[in-house]
């Protein structure tokens, strides 16, 4: 099987085509934002221009969200300005100093958070983030950060929540979020909470471990790593033992051993029950006070670049119903009374069995997903600040139209498209015929054609992160150049690119 990983020279060679694309279409962009811009302040209608939202003293609601570099951070800040609110918006340095969000008219705001790229700094980080909190005069913390920092931040919310007075924070306890966080922590709480559906799932601290688990296994089996931070292997759904290997698993001891990552105790993998036939599903679920205030779920891949809205399908009820059990029975567990009541994001990742009946959960993410932007944004504002009437549950507007990137879409799904299959091959080797090339050709249902698809960064009341994020991708493609780090794709939603 050939591989899908780019050669550096593609991936050089990627990175300075899409540049040349950026520099080409940019003052395009410029051109009608800032056309877009000057009418709607003409309008008075640009994000950031709502009523103010008064809190019991009179003062202005000040809303602290980081993870400006990621796409949900513009959803929430969007939300929280429609409803009112004041903006502080922070990131860490070198990854905020283009990031989309900041140039937001929702952003009251914007300022750097040390980088955590260390033990050392990861601490600075949490105090840095708590201190503004008291600084900006925040009473309500909306973690929007990726998977690296989701410890940190419930570390810091906790200390927000100590010193500033009536502070509320919609994440986790750092021990429950650590939990949630980690594959193989996440498995083990579901079976310990029972009648949860879930793969069964085995712990691996070593090679050894690991065999010993495959050769008594009476399933195929996956392995995922414990923690977020695999790029290679995200996408790797390689079953053990491998096919055609001996009794003594040679074949499958050598592939271990050859991780990137290796097995070891301070680095656990998961080995875990492989639900052939299987469709992916993701889903954002937001907790407030031990309950489900927002809720909404679609369809799912390793790289989801484009959001439908399947809340209200079957599957989407049944992910609704598995969260609601996991928080019925989170919020009754004697091991987390402490931490009552359980407020944060609980986003749940679920494979459907090949039966169509069974849903799997496989991770949980204990943070925004990015899914919230197809929630409607005043009443998911609304929900995060406990406005909601008791047992009400926002969910997307059952016209919501799919989500998708235009700086995503022209280079991988509508360029490739225009050239021949040769061609395509040898720029990257996962330039193949994608549901963009399919709905041009019109082989797709009518909803799901390309021309009902909305761009998240583009608002005509809040149109300048539309530019934003072709300056935060350029920033990331200069990055990847001046390292000669190979990769193999780019999140433009969460600025994550996958190295290889």
């Amino acid at each position: 099987m050939p591989s899908l990983l780019p050669s550096d020279a593609q991936s050089r060679l990627c990175s300075v085509l899409c540049l040349a694309l950026v520099a080409v279409t940019f003052p395009i962009a410029v051109t009608i934002t800032v056309g877009v811009y000057l009418f709607a302040s003409y309008r008075e209608t640009l994000t950031g221009t709502a009523k103010p939202l008064l809190d019991s003293n009179g003062k202005v609601v000040t809303v602290l969200v980081n993870g400006g570099r990621m796409n949900k951070s513009l959803t929430v800040a969007r939300a929280m300005s429609k409803a009112g609110a004041r903006v502080i918006l922070v990131e860490e340095k070198g990854w905020g100093d283009f990031c989309a969000t900041r140039f937001s008219s929702s952003v009251s705001k914007f300022r750097l958070l040390p980088k955590t790229s260390s033990p050392a700094g990861k601490e600075a980080y949490v105090q840095a983030l708590a201190q503004i909190a008291r600084e900006e005069g925040c009473t309500l913390f909306v973690p929007c950060s990726g998977a690296h920092t989701t410890v940190e931040d419930a570390k810091a919310a906790e200390i927000m929540k100590a010193n500033i007075k009536g502070f509320r924070a919609i994440i986790q306890s750092p021990q429950l979020a650590k939990v949630l966080h980690e594959k193989d922590l996440f498995m083990d709480l579901v079976n310990s909470l029972g009648d949860l559906l879930a793969p069964t799932s085995h712990t691996v601290h070593s090679v050894s471990d690991a065999l010993e688990v495959i050769k008594v296994s009476s399933q195929p089996l996956i392995l995922k790593f414990s923690d977020a931070g695999d790029d290679t292997g995200r996408s790797d759904l390689t079953t053990y033992p491998l096919e055609g290997d001996d009794e003594h698993l040679t074949k499958t001891r050598n592939r271990l051993e050859g991780l990137r990552i290796p097995i070891g105790k301070e680095t656990p993998y998961a080995l875990q029950q492989f639900v052939g036939g299987g469709t992916e599903w993701c889903t954002h679920a937001s907790v407030v006070d031990g309950k489900l205030v927002a809720f909404a779920c679609c369809p799912s891949s390793d790289m989801l670049m484009t959001y439908y809205d399947a809340t209200y399908s079957e599957v989407g009820r049944k992910a609704e119903q598995y969260t609601q059990s996991l928080i019925s029975k989170l919020n009754d567990s004697p091991e987390y009374a402490s931490q009552k009541p359980i407020s944060g994001p609980f986003s749940l990742d679920f494979i459907l069995a090949s039966n169509q009946k069974d849903l799997y959960v496989i991770e949980c993410n204990p943070r925004i997903h990015t899914a919230a932007l197809l929630l409607p944004s005043v009443a998911f504002a609304q929900a995060l600040l406990g406005q909601l009437e008791d047992g009400e549950i926002v969910r997307p507007l059952s016209n919501t139209a799919p989500r998708s990137w235009a700086a995503h879409d022209i280079p991988s799904r509508i360029l490739p498209f225009l050239l021949p299959q040769s061609v395509r091959s040898k720029l990257h080797p996962l330039l193949t015929v994608s549901p963009f090339s399919q709905a041009l050709q019109g082989k797709t249902e009518p909803q799901d054609q390309c021309w009902f698809w909305r761009d998240p960064n583009f608002d005509i009341d809040d149109p300048m992160p539309f530019v934003g994020m072709m300056l935060q991708v350029s920033a990331l493609l200069v990055w990847k150049l001046t390292t000669g780090t190979g990769w193999s794709r780019l999140n433009v939603s969460t600025a994550r690119v996958f190295e290889c």
